[in-house]
């Protein structure tokens, strides 16, 4: 039933859509409550907030403003949030902040060209310790470095100290030449 104004459903059964603008695609026992919301198909899915989306699958929740749900008991519920739960156990997976980004699957693979990374159950503490140990390395660069740099400031030190004693001794030298020009021009008189 399309109560909405300005909504629709293009298909399927006991599908709502009563929030305004809002549209389901299809599917089964459907609900597209909140203004601009949709369901695009999929069963007992829910997108209650304002330009919610919930892109197909069962049991899903888009109750966020601009919030999307996909998956198997997918809780979108924080604003901004995307919740994808591809996990084959079901359990729901809920976003806890706003403008969260939560993909629970069995694994995670990122491809760029022909690369490929994957993340999995077995692999996942060895990323976990990459990700500490890179800050561990970062922090004990920035030691070297402060280290580095304190040794740099005590010989720029060091250099000026020997710049002035330079200075100093040229001086000297310049008037030992002096003393020697006078004595020499006096003992030839």
């Amino acid at each position: 039933m399309a109560s909405g104004e300005h909504s629709a459903i293009a298909g399927g059964v006991n599908n709502i859509a009563n929030g305004t603008n809002s549209f389901i695609g299809s599917g089964f026992s459907n609900a597209a409550e909140g203004d601009s919301s949709v369901v695009s198909g999929g069963k007992s899915n829910t997108a209650s907030g304002l330009a919610s989306v919930v892109i197909g699958g069962s049991n899903n929740t888009a109750t966020g403003d601009y919030s999307i749900a996909m998956g198997l008991n997918a809780d979108a519920k924080k604003d901004r949030s995307l919740v994808i739960n591809l996990n084959k156990k079901g359990n729901e997976v809920s976003s806890t902040s706003k403008g969260e980004f939560l993909v629970n699957s069995d694994s995670f693979t990122l491809q760029i060209g022909n690369k490929a990374v994957t993340i999995n159950k077995k692999n996942i503490k060895n990323f976990k310790n990459l990700l500490k140990n890179s800050v561990d390395r970062r922090r004990h660069l920035e030691h070297i470095n402060k280290d580095k740099q304190a040794i740099i400031e005590k010989l720029h030190k060091q250099v000026n100290k020997h710049e002035e004693r330079i200075v100093e001794q040229q001086e000297q030298i310049n008037e030992l030449h002096r003393m020697l020009i006078d004595f020499v021009g006096r003992s030839t008189e």
